[in-house]
């Protein structure tokens, strides 16, 4: 059997171009210009590094994907036919934005962009077409396009902080316009040193910014003496250091602002205790404080002592729970010249039978946009004020900590046209994608990459081509079947605290213990060891009904997500020689039945074990313990039948901030684990109930 070792995945993500993309069966259509051998990519005397880059990636395009062999020259006089020849043009109507891009095709092509960054998404444009059309076929005629959004920022899933040349290059085809790093200081990062500087002349050569997201403690108040001088070296040192970076994000939970509003409480959250009882108050990093604006005020009077176009994102993740009128009153508040990044789908309220719940993180059960998003959308409209979703379009939502997408495109769909509204009825102008676990490249980043393109096009026609390209032509008709049932079986997904920071974060390899809260040995070089992740959570207050109600209602829904996912997996089985894409979908997808018979699991153990803290006779205290031991079983048995699906796929288990939570050894220490479960505790539950 195919087995991957840890981190073989990237050598995935170091491909820029699939290989041979072309089916040799397929004929051109009339108006279609065809692409031979001998074809000259002509690039402008002056082109500029991005230019000279993007020629040279669709050089390699047409060679690695399409069979083809083109020369790339600066010379336009020796390419007297056969021509792609690359401009700069400013007039492009409407398009006539950053990454604009006029294509006319004829019997040469022209790609003429507003900037060199139109320049290399009209390439990469040209790309995707022959991607969709599986030859080397261009329709004829005019085309002129330009991204929905201005900006879209991105973290790395090749590694925490990891951003090689590659895996840049891939990001730049699917219209991501910056990248970010959570930082401490100059050149320091959560997983220790960067060049910041050399990071952003690799990034700039692919048109992709750069963008800091800092986690130091603001203790100084913007009222107090000096505190102007204490954020101008705080900021001043970092952007006269790196005068590069294009923006800087200021998150409630990485500032731990010292807030002065007597409704918020103390900073750090620690100290919101006297005498280890809680004062009830929740720290500023977690409040919509009415200083904020202040000290976002002085951060950007800081910044633009030394770059006057940074733009400064303040981002209000940490308190959409709390009443609109307090946060749009921060929004009304905040300086000219910023922007505001509020979550799309977080705090949304569901009901499961006759309980209420509440999305903790970020979900795709729910396509959105929600409430506190689009109340935040609408008051930066009023304001003026650019409006940014942290929006996970490109396939990563916190339903499935370890696998690289979610798999349910018509969820992603509907999520797409509802941004496509956005767009046009409260000017949302920018998205944040796959926040914390990064980006991976699949057939959804292409579908989220057609449908934020101006104008629009059916994604459902885009879908279909682009399962024909990933799986086979032949297989479209079932694979499009077995994304119908995974699409519905996300709407059954339970986006809770206890699932999204519990087995549904880990996946298979969570443990289930009775009495302790230890956890496996983490790894060194994580960003984050998240020991917290590895513990239930299911006594803690969350919004919405008590958890011993509504635990039961989830568990059917689970069991509802299960059978879809199952049923998927038996319409994607009976294709007889699945290609590499489709062998690695089905993979995921038995991952992904894997870690919902855990998190199912993990979910009665919690009511059993509940039950046995307070029985009502020595009976039910060993009937407990049988329920207890038939869970513990079956868990182990499906801790045993995920190993090979890890080994088959090595991306399977693994998340950027925390490395790999449900490898081979991840899953052996579970194993070993529940076997102490079942054979020391169980037998002391049993003995305790008979003295």
């Amino acid at each position: 059997m195919h087995k991957e070792r840890n981190y073989d995945f990237r050598k995935r993500l170091l491909q820029i171009h699939r290989k041979d993309l072309r089916d040799p069966s397929i004929l051109p259509e009339e108006n279609e210009l065809v692409l031979d051998d001998g074809w000259w990519i002509v690039m402008p005397a002056d082109a500029d590094e991005i230019t000279e880059t993007v020629a040279k990636d669709f050089q390699d395009y047409l060679y690695t994907s399409m069979n083809l062999s083109a020369m790339v020259t600066k010379c336009a006089e020796k390419a007297t036919e056969k021509r792609i020849v690359l401009g700069i043009n400013t007039d492009l109507g409407e398009h006539s934005v950053s990454r604009g891009y006029r294509i006319t095709i004829e019997d040469e092509v022209r790609v003429e962009g507003f900037d060199s960054k139109g320049i290399a998404q009209g390439l990469y444009h040209l790309e995707d077409v022959m991607n969709l059309r599986l030859a080397p076929y261009l329709p004829r005629g005019v085309r002129t396009h330009h991204p929905l959004l201005d900006t879209r920022s991105a973290l790395s899933g090749y590694g925490a902080d990891m951003y090689p040349d590659a895996y840049l290059s891939r990001l730049a085809h699917l219209g991501i316009t910056s990248i970010g790093l959570w930082v401490y200081d100059t050149n320091e990062t959560q997983t220790g040193f960067l060049d910041f500087n050399e990071l952003h002349h690799r990034a700039s050569k692919y048109g992709i910014d750069l963008g800091v997201q800092f986690f130091t403690y603001h203790s100084v108040h913007p009222d107090e003496p000096g505190a102007q001088e204490f954020y101008d070296k705080m900021y001043g040192d970092l952007f006269a250091k790196c005068p590069y970076l294009k923006s800087l994000c200021l998150v409630g939970e990485a500032c731990q602002f010292s807030s002065r509003d007597p409704r918020a409480g103390k900073s750090p959250d620690h100290l919101n205790s006297v005498d280890g009882i809680p004062t009830g108050k929740r720290a500023p990093g977690w409040y919509p404080c009415n200083d904020w604006p202040d000290l976002v005020r002085m951060v950007q009077k800081a910044v633009q002592k030394h770059r006057s176009d940074v733009d400064i994102v303040f981002c209000s993740y940490n308190w959409g729970w709390a009443p609109e009128e307090d946060r749009v009153k921060l929004i009304e508040n905040l300086p000219d010249g910023v922007s505001v990044s509020s979550t799309w789908e977080m705090f949304e309220p569901y009901e499961l039978e006759d309980t209420h719940c509440r999305v903790a993180d970020y979900t795709i059960r729910i396509p959105g946009p929600g409430a506190y998003f689009t109340s935040e959308a609408k008051a930066c409209k009023k304001r003026g004020l650019r409006s940014y979703a942290i929006f996970n379009g490109t396939g990563r939502t916190w339903d499935f900590g370890v696998i690289p997408y979610m798999p349910a495109p018509y969820q992603w769909i509907q999520r797409y046209e509802n941004m496509r509204k956005a767009v046009r009825d409260w000017g949302v102008c920018g998205a944040g994608e796959a926040h914390h676990y990064g980006v991976y490249p699949s057939f959804i980043t292409d579908l989220e990459k057609w449908a934020l393109t101006d104008p629009d096009i059916d994604l459902q026609d885009v879908l279909l081509k682009l399962l024909a390209g990933y799986f086979g032509r032949e297989n479209v008709d079932t694979v499009d079947r077995a994304m119908h049932l995974w699409s519905e079986a996300f709407t059954h997904i339970t986006p809770t605290a206890h699932d999204q920071y519990g087995a549904f974060r880990i996946g298979p390899a969570y443990p289930f213990w009775s009495s302790r809260t230890n956890y496996p040995p983490q790894n060194k070089f994580a960003m984050y060891k998240f020991a917290d992740m590895y513990t239930s959570r299911y006594m803690r207050r969350h919004y919405g009904t008590h958890t011993h109600l509504r635990t039961p209602a989830e568990i059917r829904e689970l069991e509802q997500a299960k059978q879809l996912i199952y049923e998927g997996l038996q319409v994607l089985e009976t294709v007889q020689t699945p290609n590499e894409e489709l062998a690695r979908l089905i993979n995921m997808g038995w991952f992904m039945y894997r870690t919902t018979v855990t998190g199912i699991h993990a979910k009665e153990y919690h009511l059993a074990l509940n039950r046995y803290e307070a029985p009502a006779d020595r009976q039910e205290i060993l009937a407990c313990a049988d329920e207890m031991e038939r869970i513990l079983r079956a868990e182990r048995e499906n801790t045993e039948a995920t190993i090979p699906l890890v080994e088959f796929d090595s991306v399977l288990g693994f998340e950027p901030s925390m490395e790999y939570t449900t490898d081979r050894t991840g899953l052996e220490w579970k194993l070993r684990q529940v076997d102490y479960e079942l054979e020391c505790v169980i037998p002391g539950l049993r003995r305790e109930a008979k003295m």
